[in-house]
């Protein structure tokens, strides 16, 4: 491989040469650009790492944003195999989190792995946003509806065992996202 060296788990005195990846850093970049590539001649906006201030000189920032017309959706990424069928509180409380800060309705934890489709599942919230309704001249209560989901998508093509060049479109269907 690189400088004739070759990976080897193996104790010894030979001297190698180790490369490390964060794959949580790899994993958000790659869906983050073939979701941008996907949705590149859709009416589909893709961002990575939007901030908004949330207390003091902190912020919050989701791996990624789509949006289509006047709807968000939140994308995590997460380079990990769930310990269950669930995903932990603390991921949940996050994606809550987001859709709160950005008004999305739905939030999609994406892991690596073979291509499953779970159901959105609605927070038991009593969350309410008070509007202002011109009409009435007064304000009004309007519930609020957040869903989160869990999904995993391959990143190899199960045929070829290439790279997906779908992948893009497999995170949309996920997202239950109509884009045609």
């Amino acid at each position: 491989m690189i400088l004739n060296y070759s990976p080897d788990i193996s104790s010894g005195s030979e001297k190698m040469l180790s490369l490390l990846f964060d794959m949580n850093q790899l994993w958000e970049e790659y869906i983050l650009k073939q979701l941008q590539k996907t949705c590149q001649y859709l009416d589909i906006e893709v961002t990575g790492q939007e901030s908004k201030s949330f207390w003091d000189y902190n912020s919050l920032r989701p791996d990624i944003v789509l949006r289509k017309g006047n709807e968000t959706y939140i994308i995590d990424t997460k380079w990990k195999r769930p310990s269950s069928s669930s995903a932990s509180v603390s991921d949940l409380r996050q994606m809550y989190t987001y859709c709160r800060f950005w008004d999305a309705k739905k939030a999609l934890l994406l892991y690596p792995g073979e291509s499953v489709d779970n159901q959105f599942k609605p927070y038991q919230t009593e969350d309410y946003i008070k509007l202002w309704d011109e009409d009435l001249d007064r304000h009004s209560h309007n519930k609020i509806d957040h869903q989160c989901k869990m999904g995993f998508v391959s990143v190899l093509d199960q045929q070829t065992g290439e790279l997906d060049s779908n992948i893009g479109n497999e995170i949309l269907n996920l997202l239950e996202l109509n884009y045609i």
